[in-house]
Order: structure tokens, then sequence, then C-alpha cells
């Protein structure tokens, strides 16, 4: 038998192949670890059809709809911070599926009664204007390959898939309008295991609801309940969101939430913390002992954004810290040019990336 498992990002499919590979020793040679996107892209390539190029570099596409505001404007001072809301609007519209065609086949008269009815034809007219300038250069727009492949299961039903005996999706909580489309598809034409993150009655949990009810409430799903020494958040997670169930925990303090606005004020925060549990000022309505920087472990769920703050804002308060893992090798600027150099005709070229090693001071070109 032939297993696909697809996760949301390639970094989650990695930790799954290492974890089924390495932690637990299972053989592999029957599993394909996919995301969305290669799930898509093998479905498309295996099938033959010509269709437009796939390019995949955000700054190309930003460039083009910069390029439709800067026509529209007619020379005219363009708003900070407009152009960046304009593509959030016109990504959000083509992820979900929305043309500007069917947009008006739905509403036709009643836009006109829309309290921003000029904006909205505005959004509309520049998405029109972007999906035809992406036709003209035969380039598919950035929810195309899904949509592609949707259309291919349509026709071909589950022989697309015919290499797999089962499908095992992992770890997501939500998706674009075009990924829970081509999620929709896969699910009528293969056989489909969903291992959704969701703890059905609970009410930090409620956000996650719907999808899970469109999507698995009707298959029987079996739930997995996890024992309180296997969860990262221990027996804190029976009160989280609930306050009214803390009474049979040890400690109804013991999970406090601090809201900080960027990664500098969220090290900032913690750093003021951890000076206060140290003075014990923080304990002392509870009666307890202060604290040593020994008792003290700060997580996060990744460390990049963290790094050069932690080391900063630390210094500054004087609080001692250790770092377990250890920086990682692309955190070089040389490291970093030779894997752009060595994945350049693969990502076809981006624009972003060229203008990168041209200007990188590790990158020589001999004189003319």
């Amino acid at each position: 038998k032939r297993f696909a498992v697809v996760a949301p990002s390639r970094r989650m499919a990695a930790r799954l192949q290492r974890l089924l590979a390495l932690e637990k020793g299972l053989a592999l040679m029957g599993v394909r670890f996919h995301t969305f996107h290669s799930l898509a892209l093998e479905l498309v390539e295996e099938s033959g059809r010509e269709h437009e190029r796939l390019v995949t570099d955000g700054l190309f596409h930003d460039k083009i709809i910069d390029r439709l505001l800067a026509r529209r404007l007619k020379g005219r001072r363009l708003a900070r911070g407009l152009a960046s809301a304009f593509r959030s609007s016109i990504r959000d519209l083509v992820d979900c599926g929305l043309t500007p065609e069917g947009f008006r086949e739905s509403f036709g008269e009643r836009i006109s009664e829309l309290r921003h009815a000029d904006r909205l034809r505005q959004v509309l007219a520049l998405q029109e204007d972007y999906l035809e300038a992406l036709k003209k250069a035969a380039i598919l727009p950035p929810s195309g390959l899904a949509r592609l492949a949707i259309e291919i299961l349509g026709d071909t039903g589950e022989t697309a898939l015919g290499r797999y005996s089962e499908l095992l999706y992992y770890g997501f909580y939500d998706l674009t309008g075009s990924q829970a489309d081509f999620f929709e598809a896969v699910r009528q034409n293969s056989s489909v295991t969903l291992f959704y993150p969701y703890r059905k009655g609970h009410p930090a949990f409620e956000f996650a609801k719907r999808f899970y009810e469109q999507n698995a409430g009707h298959a029987k799903p079996v739930h997995l309940e996890a024992g309180v020494e296997t969860r990262a958040l221990g027996p804190s997670l029976d009160a989280f969101g609930s306050p009214e169930s803390r009474a049979g925990l040890p400690r109804p303090e013991a999970l406090t939430v601090i809201s900080a606005s960027g990664a500098a004020d969220e090290v900032w925060a913690a750093a003021k913390e951890i000076l206060a549990l140290v003075k014990g000022t923080a304990k002392a309505k509870h009666g307890e002992q202060a604290l040593s920087f020994d008792d003290i472990g700060v997580v996060a769920r990744t460390l990049e954004p963290y790094r050069s703050e932690i080391s900063a804002v630390f210094k500054e308060n004087a609080i001692p810290f250790s770092m377990s893992s250890p920086e990682p090798l692309l955190r070089h600027p040389a490291a970093k040019l030779l894997l752009n150099v060595l994945q350049l005709g693969r990502r076809e070229f981006p624009v972003s990336t060229v203008m990168d090693l041209a200007g990188s001071p590790y990158f020589k070109a001999d004189s003319y």
C-alpha cells in the first residue's frame, strides 16, 4: 500500500517525516509527504494537461498590482499603505475563488446599496485588470494550481489519485477557499483520513467548530483523548477559555495572558515578568517564595523572530539566559547566498532573489 501525508506547510511535513522515520523508527518506503501545493502540482504534472506557467514569487504579483494601481491613479500620489491594502484584498478574493463576474452576477444592482459601493467597484475593477494581465502573460493566478487540480479530479475522478491507498491530512486549522475546495475534491475521489486538532465541546476550540462539523462531524469521527501528562498545557487546558472550570486545578492563577505588540514588546514583557518572579513581587499574593533564574524557562513556537530581541532585552535587564537550539545555518549571509544560487533555476529566477544576489558583498562579478 502507498500513502500520502498532506500537511499545511513544508516545515510541518518535514517534522512528521522526521518524527516517523527517526524518532519512531518506521519504514516510509510507501509514504509520500505532501503540502496542498505539492499534491496539486503532482496531479497537474501527471495529467499532462497544458496550462499557463506558475509563478510563486509574491513580489512578481505585487508589482503587477502596483503597476495597475499607478495607471489608474494617473500620476496622483498613492496614499501610504493603500497599495498593500489593495494587494491583500485582491489576494483574498483570488484565493477564495470569487471573480468580478461572479460577484456582479450574484449581487447585480444591489452593489449600489452597499455602504462602500465605490470602493468595492474599485477593488473589483483592479482584480479584473490583474487577472487579465496574468492571462495575457500566460501565468496562473496564485490559487490557479489548486483550481486546475480540482478540474482534473472532476474529469478523471479517483484515477488521478489511484497510486495512493489513502491520504492522511494532518495539522491544519483553517484553509483558503481554493484549498478547502481542493480538499473536498480529493475527499470525494479518494479514501481520506483527517487528523484535526479539535477538542469537542471546549470553548477554546469554538473557532474550529464549523470546519469540523462540515468536514468530519458527519463521518463518525473517532475522538483521540490526550491524557493530562501528554498535553503541552497540562491541566491548564481544561480551564483555558472556561474560567468556571478552574476549581479543580491546584493553582487557578497558573495561566496568565499578557498582550503585546510585536516581537520586541513580547520579549520585553517576558523579561519584566521574569524579574518580577525572581524578586518575588509576582508571587507575594500567593504566599510563595521568589524563584531563581534557573527555575524559569521561556518557550516560543519558533525562536527565529525573537533571537536578536532576546539577546538585547535580556542583557539590558541583566537576565542570564541560554538558548538550547543553535543558530540556524541560514542565519549566516554566506550560507543563504549559496542556497539562493542553488535554487535560482528551480524557482524560475525570482526578481527579489536576483537583486539580492547582485547587491550582495559576497557576489563579485568580473569587470569588463
